[in-house]
């Protein structure tokens, strides 16, 4: 393989969670003595044989231009969503120009992102003050209602017109 660019990072451990999302810096040289397009892509670590999540991702363009010996700064995020597992996750940081992607590659040296619990956030509770005030005032329009009807109805009868015709 063909070596198009020279990659390197500081770091090779990071830490994050769910509500710290972590970030990883690689510089990208461009080493192969011509203006060079390199595709960048987080892959997992190839002895793994595992599959990286998708909120690992490279930040910003994934495509750049790089010009004879440019030095390119790439930042890789690792933001875990709430509920996401702990554990490790070991990938690096894949070069390649898109006209060969088989041919002209690169591997970054291995990261590892240690993984914080991200446990889901409590449901709310059920409010028992508001179902216990809908409920009262439920009873107090029932009783205003017979209430009403009570002192409407005064203390007399109604008058008797049955067979009477109105003229």
């Amino acid at each position: 393989m063909t070596e198009i660019v020279n990659i390197s990072t500081s770091q090779t451990e990071i830490a994050a969670g769910h509500d710290a999302p972590a970030t990883v810096n690689f510089d990208v040289v461009n080493v192969a003595g011509r203006r060079r397009d390199v595709k960048l892509v987080a892959v997992p670590d190839p002895a793994s044989g595992e599959t990286l999540p998708d909120w690992i991702s490279v930040s910003g363009a994934d495509t750049i231009s790089l010009d004879v010996s440019e030095t390119r700064k790439i930042v890789i995020e690792v933001v875990p969503p709430v509920g996401a597992e702990a554990g490790e996750i070991a990938f690096c940081l894949r070069a390649f120009e898109p006209a060969l992607p088989e041919e002209n590659t690169d591997l970054s040296s291995v990261v590892t992102a240690s993984v914080a619990s991200g446990a889901a956030p409590p449901q709310p509770g059920v409010k028992w003050g508001l179902i216990a005030a809908v409920f009262v005032g439920i009873l107090v329009l029932i009783g205003g209602g017979l209430g009403a009807y009570m002192l409407m109805r005064g203390s007399g009868s109604l008058p008797d017109v049955a067979g009477l015709t109105l003229s």
